[in-house]
Formats: C-alpha cells, structure tokens, sequence
C-alpha cells in the first residue's frame, strides 16, 4: 500500500482506497471516517 501511495503522488490517498472494497457499504465507511479525518 504504501509503495503504491508513494508512486501515486499526484492521486489522492481517499481514492485509490475507495476502489479498494468492492460493497457499497464498505465504500460508504470508508469515505465517511475520510471526510471526517480530512476535515
């Protein structure tokens, strides 16, 4: 994960996470705690 963060400089850490979970719910609790984190 963290080799893959590294070359995708210019991507943002959230997105290439999101993809990741394939089940809306999961997506859905990852970008919720995300947005929270990030603001």
């Amino acid at each position: 994960m963290i080799s893959i963060q590294s070359t995708s400089s210019p991507r943002p850490p959230p997105k290439f996470c999101v993809p990741l979970p394939r089940p809306s719910e999961t997506n859905e609790v990852l970008v919720y705690p995300s947005s929270v984190s990030l603001k």
